[in-house]
């Protein structure tokens, strides 16, 4: 490793003897002793993420012996102190972009992590989809952008596709593929983000990639703003877990007014009412940001199975969070195996009565009459 201090340490002299890393308001490492003057003054000023520990070690050959060098990184280590700024090689034909450029990622992925640089390397190598057709997929790209994602695949209409993408892409491949094509893209993606903005909007696509995704395995994340201000993250649709059509199925069994809602729903994609959306830019905003982080802790695995069957839930309005469990539907007609005969207990079932008229057998008395 090249150990380097993390970036958001500060270091508060008590005395000659005494000094504090100070992680947070909350958390901090204190360290006393008489080393503490060399710890501050020659070995710390060495760690500036460039050398190895051996390296480290041979530079305070005559100061310090090899075993208490070793030892102290170990120390400042396990105590979060120093992390290790070693990056993975890059994947091939990456653009090179610099993790100094990134302050705030650093700073984050160092929070809950020893090795941010490979975390950082992970996100360089990492592809992501975003499909969707409304504004919201905009934000949510922009947001992903941010992150110094390596390349995002954005499956879009072309009225869309191009919508205000340029000037966020920063260390990002952005490349703009119809929906049409949105087969080429899926396969092989790290994670395929589904952007649903409206309750009923955008349904018969997102079932299409969900049993595309149950075809070659593929995770995806759903995202959707209702119209009553809640942002939706989740879930991670992963293989063997609950998939999108589960989660359809669960919600409409809970429905007292199902069968309004399947009229309202099957109005819409005839074209004969209009798609209503939560058209409110900080709420766009808002799960954008929420999603972009939820996307960086799976790709890095910093909490990569948070989301998988589950959901998570924000109230735009009260800022209150609630995550629920979404659990496989036995009679999914995408996931199960059971997929014959009646599914759903909403179904128009068409009910036929017929009346048969069966002759009465005779009586034995009057058999032998």
């Amino acid at each position: 490793m090249k150990p380097r201090l993390k970036p958001f340490i500060n270091i508060v002299r008590d005395d000659e003897t005494t000094c504090c890393f100070m992680i947070s308001e909350r958390e901090l490492f204190r360290c006393r002793g008489k080393s503490v003057p060399l710890l501050l003054d020659q070995v710390l000023p060495l760690m500036d993420g460039e050398r190895t520990v051996e390296a480290l070690a041979a530079k305070l050959e005559g100061t310090l012996p090899a075993k208490a060098v070793q030892d102290l990184v170990t120390l400042l280590v396990r105590n979060h102190v120093v992390m290790d700024a070693e990056e993975e090689a890059p994947a091939a034909g990456a653009p090179g972009v610099s993790p100094a450029a990134y302050p705030g990622l650093m700073t984050f992925l160092a929070r809950f992590s020893d090795r941010p640089g490979a975390l950082w390397s992970r996100l360089r190598r990492a592809r992501v989809a975003v499909v969707g057709d409304s504004p919201l997929l905009t934000e949510v790209t922009a947001a992903l952008a941010s992150c110094a994602i390596g390349a995002i695949d954005v499956v879009a209409p072309p009225e869309l596709a191009g919508a205000g993408l340029a000037e966020v892409a920063g260390a990002t491949t952005l490349r703009r593929v119809g929906l049409d094509r949105m087969g080429e893209v899926v396969p092989g993606a790290d994670l395929v983000i589904g952007v649903q903005d409206g309750e009923f909007c955008f349904g018969a696509r997102l079932k299409e990639l969900n049993r595309m995704c149950l075809e070659v395995g593929q995770s995806w994340l759903h995202l959707r703003l209702t119209l009553e201000g809640e942002a939706w993250i989740g879930p991670v649709y992963a293989p063997g877990s609950a998939c999108f059509e589960c989660l359809t199925c669960r919600l409409q069994s809970n429905l007292k007014s199902w069968k309004e809602n399947a009229q309202h729903e099957r109005r819409i994609a005839e074209g004969q009412l209009p798609e209503q959306r939560m058209d409110f830019l900080p709420f766009r905003q808002q799960l954008a940001q929420a999603a972009a982080v939820e996307t960086v802790k799976f790709l890095t695995g910093i909490d990569g199975a948070r989301l998988i069957s589950h959901c998570l839930v924000l109230d735009l309005l009260s800022q209150e969070s609630s995550l629920h469990t979404v659990l496989r539907y036995p009679r999914c007609p995408a996931c199960s195996r059971l997929q014959t005969g009646r599914i759903y207990p909403w179904d128009e079932d068409e009910l036929k009565l017929e009346r048969m008229l069966i002759p009465r057998p005779k009586s034995a008395g009057n058999a032998a009459s």
